[in-house]
């Protein structure tokens, strides 16, 4: 019921004759509506080919996000990654966050954990955030000053 309702929407956006769900061009909007369907196409694909047929402006959607395609990754080991990393010196921009409605700034310690699964939080000292993001440095044992990037949407962030 749940994915059917979510086809349902997709579908509906699509009526109107869109190549993408906000128009012309792709957006994140495609990306997350990509997900559900890719995730039950490549998991019960036969519980999926029947669904799809209520569906079919999805169906040519869906065809057109995939084709975009994931960009050209570069296969790298881990020791690899992690001597890039060592190299590398952080760069990020140092700015406060005007409109945080906690009062977060540059330089507080804090925890920062997803909110759904793998909950570890990760510590250190905010160095930029905005609405969309947060960036906190920190020390790494394995590859030393760092600043790690998160999101805001689906983390949560706790002053120590």
């Amino acid at each position: 019921d749940q994915w059917r309702a979510h086809a349902s929407f997709l579908e509906e956006q699509l009526a109107d004759g869109r190549a993408f769900l906000q128009g012309a061009e792709a957006t994140a909007a495609d990306i997350h509506g990509h997900m559900n369907i890719w995730f039950a196409k490549s998991f019960v694909p036969h519980v999926t080919e029947k669904l799809m047929k209520e569906f079919p402006k999805l169906d040519v959607w869906y065809a057109r996000v995939t084709a975009i395609g994931h960009g050209t990754p570069t296969p790298m080991d881990s020791k690899e990654a992690l001597a890039i990393a060592q190299a590398a010196k952080p760069n990020a921009k140092r700015a406060d966050d005007p409109f945080d409605p906690r009062g977060l700034r540059v330089g507080d310690k804090v925890n920062v954990s997803a909110d759904d699964y793998g909950r570890d939080p990760i510590a250190g000292e905010i160095v930029f955030g905005d609405a969309h993001e947060i960036a906190i440095a920190r020390h790494d044992h394995a590859v030393g000053d760092v600043v790690v990037h998160f999101p805001r949407a689906g983390f949560v962030i706790t002053k120590r």
